[in-house]
């Protein structure tokens, strides 16, 4: 595979996580390296802090 200028190497946004992913998504505005740990987590904790709000 080339890699031109639209690979995009990023670092997951959780500031638990350590790990580097390639931002393939159409926009280029994913956040996490997976949604099964890193994303579920900074979802269900926003989702907590939603709910606690009300």
């Amino acid at each position: 595979m080339y890699a031109g200028a639209d690979v995009r190497l990023r670092e997951c946004e959780r500031p638990a996580c350590t790990r580097v992913f390639l931002d393939r998504s159409r926009a280029g505005t994913r956040s996490w390296c997976g949604m099964a740990e890193c994303g579920n987590r900074v979802k269900a904790r926003e989702y907590r802090a939603r709910k606690a709000a009300r």
